[in-house]
C-alpha cells in the first residue's frame, strides 16, 4: 500500500510539473497612428519564457491583419461561407496587412516563413534552442495599414479599432502549437503577459485601451471629456462636430500585467462616462465607457451595467 501511494503521489507531482502550465511572453510595443493614410509604425520587443518541459527551436506566430490582405485568406472565405460578401468585393485601398517585419535575436536576424499557406501565420527559426525555464528576448519592426472595419481591426474614418494589430506567438501547451488563421468568430487563445505600450498620435484623440493609463496628462484629457448630468448638453454639442487632426503629437503610456492580449481604440469626437464603484472585496474600482456624440444615448447608464457585471463575477 505504501508504494503505490508513494507512485499516486509521485503521478500528482509529475501532473503539476507537466500536465498543466503556460508559457509567459511580456510585451513591450511603440507605435505611431498615421491617420491621414491609416498606417501603424511600430517596434516590438518580446520576452518569451518557455515555461513547458519541451525544448523549442522555433515559434509560430500570428500576423493577424494580414487576414485582411486579400479576399482568399481563411477569414475572406469564412465571411463568404456565413453570406457576407462586403470583404470579398472591397477594393484594394479597404484592405490591410502588416509588413516590414524583420525579427532579431541576441543581435541575430531570425529567418522565418508562411505556414500552411495562411498569410497570417508564420515559423519563426530561432538562433538556438529554447530549454525549459529559459527565456529569449525577440524584436522586430513593423508596419500595419488598418483596413476598413470588416471585423475587430479597422477604422471608420478617423475613428479607429486597434485589435489583433500586432505580432504575437502562437499558443504552445501540453496539445502542441495551436496554429489557428484569424477567424471572425469566438474569442482568441493566447498565452498571458505583462504589457507595456506607448501610444503616439495626433494631440487631440481621445484613446481607450488595455491597462492602467500611465501619461498624466491624457488623464485631464479624460476628465474633460467625461459627462455629468450638468455637463451633457454642452459637451453633446461642443464635440459632435468634425474635428480636424493636431499637427502637434502626443504619446501616451498605458501598462498591464498578466493579460492576454492589448487593444485599443481611439476617437477625437469620443466622450466619457465613468463611475466610481466597491468591490465585493471593498477595494474602489472604476468603470469607464467611451463612445462618440452619435451614440451617446445609447451608452446613457451603461457604466452601471459594467459595475454589476465585475461585482457579479467578482462574488461568484
Amino acid at each position: 500500500m505504501r508504494f503505490i501511494t508513494i507512485l499516486f503521489l509521485s503521478f500528482l507531482l509529475s501532473q503539476n510539473a507537466f500536465g498543466y502550465w503556460q508559457q509567459k511572453v511580456d510585451h513591450k510595443i511603440a507605435v505611431t497612428l498615421d491617420d491621414e493614410n491609416h498606417i501603424l509604425r511600430g517596434y516590438q520587443e518580446m520576452t518569451y519564457t518557455n515555461n513547458s518541459p519541451d525544448t523549442l527551436k522555433y515559434i509560430f506566430m500570428h500576423l493577424y491583419p494580414n487576414a485582411y490582405k486579400h479576399d482568399h485568406t481563411a477569414f475572406a472565405k469564412q465571411k463568404v461561407a456565413d453570406g457576407d460578401t462586403k470583404f470579398y468585393f472591397s477594393d484594394k485601398y479597404e484592405k490591410g496587412f502588416i509588413d516590414s517585419l524583420a525579427f532579431e535575436a541576441e543581435n541575430a536576424p531570425l529567418n522565418y516563413s508562411r505556414y500552411n499557406d495562411n498569410e497570417d501565420i508564420i515559423f519563426l527559426e530561432l538562433i538556438r534552442p529554447l530549454y525549459p525555464g529559459t527565456s529569449i528576448e525577440i524584436s522586430t519592426p513593423f508596419r500595419v495599414v488598418i483596413p476598413k472595419n470588416f471585423s475587430r481591426l479597422g477604422h471608420e474614418g478617423q475613428s479607429y479599432q486597434i485589435t489583433q494589430w500586432y505580432p504575437k506567438p502562437a499558443v504552445y501547451d501540453s496539445e502542441g502549437w495551436h496554429t489557428m488563421p484569424y477567424l471572425d468568430q469566438g474569442e482568441f487563445f493566447y498565452e498571458y503577459g505583462d504589457y507595456d505600450v506607448e501610444i503616439t498620435l495626433p494631440k487631440n484623440y481621445v484613446v481607450a485601451a488595455t491597462g492602467d493609463l500611465q501619461t498624466e496628462s491624457e488623464l485631464k484629457m479624460w476628465q474633460a471629456r467625461s459627462m455629468t448630468d450638468n455637463t451633457r448638453d454642452d459637451k453633446l454639442k461642443l464635440f459632435s462636430t468634425n474635428i480636424t487632426s493636431d499637427r502637434e503629437l502626443k504619446t501616451i503610456n498605458f501598462t498591464q500585467q498578466h493579460v492576454h492580449d492589448f487593444a485599443w481604440f481611439a476617437d477625437k469626437n469620443f466622450l466619457i462616462e465613468q463611475l466610481e464603484f466597491e468591490k465585493p472585496s471593498g477595494s474602489k474600482c472604476t468603470a469607464y465607457s467611451f463612445f462618440t456624440p452619435a451614440n451617446a444615448a445609447k451608452y446613457k447608464g451603461s457604466t452601471k451595467a459594467t459595475a454589476e457585471t465585475i461585482k457579479f463575477l467578482s462574488k461568484e
